[in-house]
């Protein structure tokens, strides 16, 4: 096996509820004292700690050995993604781990990663496991309804750190204001990235840029005040900038819409 960003992988079988499985496993060496504790999650009838998250995938937080730290299960593995994961592609938990690895070599803020965990039966994935530090900010998202008068320095400043990301080769896939925690520290604000398996690293255009923040579920004067600061520090036209913004968030809505009708029709045509 190679080794994840020269953070050691290792891989091992240890048996969970009388099933032996396969174990793949890197902790972070500034928590190796973690180890034990990574590797018995897959034993667990569900996550310890509080519970903070339940939708497609499990979150909880929890303190070990005066770490407080974030556990993510992936959950809803289909039987396509259970072999894919196992043969041609890094699973959700391993890419989470390394991309916490690169987006901090590239000077991006995000959660430090403490250790993933890949269970596999019969060369199959059937669990997944990410764990970080616990960052305790708020995301941007709960900014949102605040009027602009409280929250337009907030926002500037989130179309700074937008540009900055893809100026440094961050393409994040799921570029939501809830996935995107930020504090004010003086007069300035701290950004931090999280939910990270969905990144790519490369360049990208001012189009591809644009679109990757169609996902800003923001008011249109907001998204608008995003868009301004990030033509500012790219030196790019405003108005061009915003107009691409605007153009491709209104081609989600509409892709989505169409997407459902269609789907609507085939169930009523399939009765």
């Amino acid at each position: 096996m190679k080794e994840s960003l020269s953070h050691e992988k290792v891989c091992f079988q240890k048996e969970y509820d009388g099933k032996k499985l396969d174990i793949e496993m890197v902790t972070n060496p500034f928590f190796k004292q973690l180890t034990d504790f990574v590797m018995a999650l897959p034993g667990n009838a569900s996550l310890p700690g509080k519970i903070i998250y339940s939708k497609r995938n499990d979150v909880s937080v929890m303190e070990i050995m005066g770490v407080r730290l974030t556990i993510k299960a992936y959950k809803h593995i289909t039987l396509a993604n259970k072999i894919i994961y196992a043969t041609v592609r890094k699973s959700k938990a391993e890419r989470a781990y390394n991309h916490a690895l690169e987006l901090t070599a590239r000077g991006i803020s995000t959660p430090a990663p403490i250790a993933y965990i890949d269970c596999y039966r019969h060369k199959m994935l059937q669990k997944s496991f990410f764990i970080c530090l616990y960052v305790n900010y708020p995301s941007v998202s709960d900014f949102r309804a605040l009027p602009i008068p409280e929250t337009e320095t907030l926002f500037r400043a989130f179309g700074h750190f937008t540009y900055h990301l893809h100026l440094k080769g961050v393409y994040h896939k799921d570029y939501s204001l809830s996935n995107v925690l930020v504090i004010r520290r003086s007069a300035d604000y701290d950004f931090c990235l999280i939910d990270n398996n969905r990144i790519h690293f490369g360049e990208y255009s001012l189009r591809e840029s644009m679109k990757n923040m169609y996902r800003l579920s923001l008011p249109a004067d907001k998204y608008a005040i995003v868009g301004s600061a990030y033509a500012e520090v790219s030196k790019t036209d405003d108005i061009w900038t915003v107009s691409l913004m605007f153009f491709y968030r209104e081609f989600s809505i509409r892709l989505s819409s169409l997407k459902r009708k269609v789907k609507n029709l085939l169930k009523i045509i399939r009765k």
